[in-house]
């Protein structure tokens, strides 16, 4: 009898206190979730500060709580995840030409982020030249890179936005005649000699470090948080080169109903002084300014100077057939 009394007595209690934690977290709404990807040199800002800042505004705002799910990678292999169904619901990219594939595999029905903002444009970059301290090949331009025995460092444009925009700021400073036909030779045998290439511009500059490269092409917000870091490499300007521009696509088949205002706060808090700020304190150029003057003596130049996304995309192409 007792047994029986104390099994119903603990039975009771279990029911008590699950009724009590269901009435003190009554009312209290449950973290929502967005899924977020985007290309790897935009990891540490935001992870460290922008994402942060949006959950503190949001639960501001509402009082609710949201959790993110983020990967960051080279921009090719985040556009492979996409069009393997995961359920992204937003994608930063490292230039339009990725934000192309997503509409010519069916995931977008067309260039829907020049709807928002900056015609999706959240941060740019200029491409820069990253050598070792004193620059012992006393590199100072993109020609200079295709000199005899200079270990040039690149990561793989299949795999990497930075890649990709290496090829073009090399193109597109070659204005001499003949120029640009010479670079495509001089860049399809860097990738067809150079064996396992970095996935990312991050993985670049590790491998950078540890190779002993004698220079290396990134983005200037990547060079600028390695050099400040490390103190160990120069930033060099060339005489021309490309700006990156990032784009924010929106993929609406993958947003429920109940997360679309969520998805929207988000997408506008990305063009907000804060966010811009927290972007330009990382190193990227904000959305507004990102044509204003770059370092005397630097001529920059963009897709659509080289004839849009399309266009880039065939330069491209040309280089790794």
């Amino acid at each position: 009898m007792r047994v029986r009394w104390f099994v119903a007595g603990f039975l009771a209690l279990l029911v008590g206190a699950a009724l009590w934690h269901r009435t003190r977290h009554a009312g209290q709404p449950q973290p929502a979730t967005l899924t977020l990807y985007g290309f790897s040199s935009l990891e540490t800002v935001m992870q460290d500060a922008v994402l942060p800042a949006f959950q503190r505004r949001w639960q501001q705002q509402t009082g609710a709580t949201v959790q993110f799910i983020t990967t960051f990678a080279g921009s090719g292999q985040i556009i492979d995840r996409i069009l393997r169904e995961v359920p992204v619901e937003v994608a930063i990219l490292a230039s339009e030409m990725d934000a192309d594939r997503l509409v010519s595999n069916g995931v977008v029905p067309g260039p829907v982020w020049k709807q928002l903002p900056h015609r999706g444009v959240v941060s740019a970059s200029p491409i820069v030249i990253v050598v070792p301290r004193g620059n012992p090949k006393q590199i100072r331009d993109l020609g200079d890179l295709s000199r005899p025995q200079t270990r040039v460092l690149l990561p793989d444009p299949r795999t990497s936005g930075a890649g990709e925009w290496s090829i073009l700021a090399v193109h597109g400073a070659a204005r001499e005649p003949g120029g640009a036909q010479r670079t495509a030779q001089w860049l399809a045998r860097r990738f067809q000699d150079a064996g396992a290439l970095p996935a990312s511009a991050r993985e670049a500059h590790r491998q950078f470090d540890q190779l002993g490269a004698d220079a290396t092409l990134t983005y200037e917000a990547e060079a600028s948080r390695r050099h400040g870091r490390l103190g160990d490499h120069e930033v060099l300007y060339p005489s021309h080169t490309v700006l990156s521009e990032h784009i924010v696509v929106r993929i609406d088949r993958n947003i429920e109903l109940d997360k679309k205002e969520l998805v929207d706060a988000l997408i506008d808090f990305l063009w907000s002084p804060p966010a811009q700020g927290l972007l330009v304190e990382y190193g990227f150029r904000a959305a507004e300014t990102r044509r204003d003057p770059h370092p005397a003596g630097t001529e920059i130049f963009t897709l659509a100077d080289l004839g849009g996304s399309r266009r880039a995309k065939q330069i491209i192409d040309q280089v790794l057939k």
